[in-house]
């Protein structure tokens, strides 16, 4: 939620709303330390005999102030060809030249971010219920780190890789 939004739904509940950079630097203060909180946060009792584990990345776009300006702007007339034949002429000389990217600057450049989701399934017969305890982690760091962390908790879970216990990792 953007944290123009973040100030009106504060509004709401709170008497004092302090500004969207306050609340920015909040956010950004209280990210640093969220991945230590992971780290130490208890383990919930009651949970299932079954883990999933769910991963997926997603890719944020990282479009240019000049790209976002050129989609936002308003569209030029263009002239009707004057025949058939020459309609892919004229098109193409209205494309304009591109500037050569860098060796790392991809078009389609975007910062990726991995999601992980753990929790339990209770078993009833050959019955599932749940979601229990649900868990959801998310980095831009390498995917490598979100796995680590999954595997992590899954251990602290009681869910290792010598208890025996099923586990179901869904990925695509």
């Amino acid at each position: 939620m953007p944290f123009d939004q973040v100030r009106a739904v504060l509004s709401l509940f709170v008497g004092y709303v302090p500004s969207s950079k306050t609340i920015k630097q909040a956010a950004l203060g209280l990210g640093s330390l969220a991945f230590q909180w992971f780290e130490l946060a208890p383990i919930s009792p009651g949970d299932g005999q079954v883990l999933v584990v769910m991963f997926d990345s997603k890719g944020i776009p990282t479009a240019t102030d000049r790209e976002l300006k050129k989609r936002r702007g308003k569209r030029k007339k263009k002239g009707k060809a004057a025949s058939p034949r020459h309609r892919g002429r004229q098109r193409r000389q209205t494309w304009q030249c591109r500037r050569k990217r860098g060796k790392k600057d991809m078009s389609k450049n975007a910062r990726m971010c991995t999601v992980v989701t753990m929790f339990t399934l209770k078993c009833d017969g050959d019955l599932l219920f749940g979601p229990i305890n649900k868990e959801t982690f998310a980095s831009f760091g390498p995917k490598e780190l979100v796995f680590q962390w999954a595997q992590r908790r899954a251990t602290k879970r009681g869910f290792g890789p010598d208890s025996g216990k099923t586990v179901q990792v869904v990925t695509d």
